[in-house]
């Protein structure tokens, strides 16, 4: 209700001041949607760069066998050791139930990867949309040194929308709950820490706290998994994002944790929001290739399809956890 009465009040005191004059109204007006047209163009060329970006620096393998936890089999050529492969297969079995982790063998497949392209039409979209970026940005700088009372007008207003939202950041990360929008998952982050949450055990802050401290300036990748359906009743509002996180309070919560002491800690991390699905753990898993899952100890027996190379059990104040340690 607040703010829509803010929303409301600031337009009808503004044609109040100006006595309803179109002319004025639209210098001032103009401020505003030029300057929303050149952020949704940055941000647009933002996605776009990053799109390309994953393209080049993603690594892609040429035809093996891989077994459905991502582990490549040794090619004959290599003589790295003498033993053979029944030994080494009783080896990992030995290894796997010592671990507590129960090994798929019917589960073989074979993947052929092919490198993507950046289309010469591709180019040349992104840069016709650099130049429209630009073309925007001149004429709001224009707009902004030939109409200053649009400049006014507008600089006051958004100065006060950033008012009020850094006012409102600010009381939530003092009640450690920062807010956090989830991101997704674009490739490898080599010697990053899997951070695995729930909402079902009450270990989450010690999965947190764990996976902050030993990351040693590598990247955290928070992942929640949640067995919460999501509504499905309710018809949505036109133009609303019907997303679950976003009706996850619980989920909210915890991401606001890892997000306040992530910030502390200064390191890079990242927010996954995945649905309880079989393999759900697994397919992050393989796409970050994390050198460490931090999971709490009661769940490491779900993570089943995940073949670490060791485990290693940490009894902290908040609870037990679980270190799966992965050498790729």
């Amino acid at each position: 209700h607040y703010s829509i009465a803010l929303a409301t009040a600031i337009p009808i005191a503004v044609l109040l001041l100006v006595k309803g004059n179109i002319t004025t109204l639209g210098d001032m007006y103009a401020f505003g949607l030029l300057g929303a047209f050149t952020l949704t163009c940055l941000g647009l060329d933002l996605v776009r760069y990053r799109e390309r970006k994953a393209i080049r620096a993603k690594r892609y393998q040429p035809s093996a066998v891989q077994t459905d936890n991502g582990n490549e089999s040794l090619p004959a050529h290599e003589d790295l050791e003498t033993t053979s492969l029944s030994t080494r297969q009783q080896d990992t079995l030995n290894r796997d139930t010592f671990a507590g982790i129960s090994q798929r063998q019917d589960t073989v497949s074979t993947q052929t990867n092919q490198s993507p392209k950046i289309s010469l039409w591709s180019t040349i979209d992104f840069w016709l949309g650099i130049l429209t970026t630009a073309l925007v940005m001149i004429a709001w700088s224009t707009n902004l040194v030939y109409k200053p009372l649009a400049t006014a007008f507008g600089g006051s207003v958004a100065s006060v929308g950033m008012l009020v939202a850094y006012v409102n950041y600010m009381q939530h990360k003092r009640g450690g709950r920062t807010p956090v929008m989830i991101t997704g998952v674009e490739g490898r982050l080599p010697g990053s820490i899997l951070a695995v949450l729930t909402n079902r055990n009450g270990h989450n802050e010690a999965v947190i706290r764990t996976a902050i401290t030993n990351a040693e300036g590598h990247p955290v990748v928070f992942l929640y998994v949640t067995d919460r359906k999501p509504q499905t009743t309710r018809t949505p509002s036109m133009f609303e994002v019907v997303d679950p996180y976003l009706d996850d309070l619980q989920a909210k919560e915890y991401f606001g944790k890892a997000e306040n002491l992530a910030q502390k800690a200064k390191i890079s991390r990242r927010f996954v929001y995945r649905q309880q699905e079989p393999g759900t753990v697994s397919r992050v898993w393989q796409a970050v290739h994390p050198r460490d899952t931090v999971i709490a100890a009661e769940n490491a027996s779900e993570c089943e399809d995940i073949n670490p190379d060791r485990i290693r059990y940490e009894l902290t104040s908040s609870g037990k956890v679980a270190h799966m340690l992965k050498h790729w």
